[in-house]
C-alpha cells in the first residue's frame, strides 16, 4: 500500500510520548478521520485520475491472483477481478443525496459523531463511546471479512450509495482462517482491495504531499511519520497542522 513501516510505527501508542530527538520530546499531529477523508477521492472523477486509483486497483488484483489460496476464494477473486471500478456512472453517484451528505460530514469531521448518535439511538442496550464506534466502523466498512454487522446495516441505511461503492471494492479474503474466531488474515489470504486502496491514498497524502510541503517550508524540521500522523517538535505543530489542512482542503473541496 506504499506505507512506511518502522520501529516507530510499530511502537505502542502509550510509549510514543517518550520519543525524542536530541533529548527533546516530540508531539504528534494526526489527520483525524483520515480513512474516510481519503475515501472521498473514490467519488471524484478528477481525484481518481490524479491519485491513479485504477492503476492501484489493477496492481492489487494482479498480486491477489498470484497468491496460493483456497479454491473457493481463488474463484471468488477471478470472478470479480475485471469488475469496473464504479458500479455506475461517477457523476450520478456523486450527485446522490446520501453521497453528498457523506461528503459533507466527512469534510467537517463529523461522520463518527453522526453515526454514534444514530447507533446509540437504534441500539440503546449496546451503547458505544466515540472511540469504540470508530474502531467498529473501520473494522466493518474497510475489512473484507466483515460483510454483515449492525454498523454495516446502519451505514447502509444512512449512505446506501456510499456502501455500494465500498462493497464493490471489498474484494479479498472473506472468512476467518486462524480458528480463533478473530478476523485476521494469514500470508496466504488475498489482500483486501478497499483496505489497500485507502492505505495507499493515505500514504500518498502523508509521505508524498504533506512531508515534502513541510520540508519545503523548513528543511530543518525533524519529522517522523506514523501512517496518518506526523511527529515533530511542539513548536512546529501549528505549521504542520496548516499544511495538513491545506492538503485536506484540496480533497474535500473538489
Amino acid at each position: 500500500a506504499g506505507r512506511i513501516h518502522t520501529t516507530v510505527t510499530s511502537l505502542k501508542k502509550e510509549l510514543r510520548e517518550f520519543l525524542n530527538i536530541r533529548g527533546k520530546r516530540l508531539q504528534e499531529t494526526d489527520i483525524s478521520n483520515c480513512q474516510p477523508l481519503v475515501s472521498l477521492t473514490l467519488f471524484h472523477k478528477d481525484l481518481r485520475i490524479k491519485y491513479e486509483i485504477e492503476k492501484t486497483i489493477n496492481r492489487v488484483n494482479s498480486i491477489n491472483n498470484r497468491l496460493k489460496v483456497g479454491d473457493q476464494e481463488y474463484e471468488y477473486i477471478n470472478r470479480h477481478k475485471r469488475l469496473p471500478f464504479m458500479p455506475c456512472n461517477i457523476d450520478d453517484v456523486i450527485n446522490k443525496p446520501d453521497v453528498r451528505i457523506y461528503i459533507k460530514l466527512v469534510s467537517k469531521r463529523k461522520l463518527y459523531k453522526f453515526l454514534l448518535e444514530k447507533y446509540n439511538r437504534n441500539f440503546p442496550l449496546k451503547q458505544l463511546d466515540l472511540k469504540r464506534l470508530k474502531k467498529k466502523v473501520l473494522a466493518s466498512i474497510f475489512s473484507p471479512s466483515a460483510w454483515e454487522s449492525s454498523i454495516i446495516e446502519l451505514f447502509r441505511q444512512c449512505f446506501p450509495n456510499v456502501i455500494i461503492v465500498f462493497d464493490h471494492l471489498k474484494i479479498g479474503f472473506t472468512k476467518t482462517r486462524n480458528g480463533n474466531g478473530s478476523q485476521k488474515r494469514t500470508a496466504s489470504d488475498p489482500h483486501c482491495l478497499l483496505a489497500i486502496l485507502l492505505q495507499s491514498l493515505e500514504a500518498n497524502l502523508v509521505i508524498h504531499q504533506i512531508v515534502p510541503d513541510i520540508i519545503a517550508k523548513n528543511s530543518d524540521i525533524p519529522i517522523l511519520t506514523i501512517h496518518d500522523a506526523i511527529l515533530s517538535y511542539p513548536e512546529h505543530k501549528k505549521l504542520i497542522k496548516e499544511i495538513i489542512d491545506k492538503r485536506i482542503h484540496e480533497i474535500t473541496q473538489s
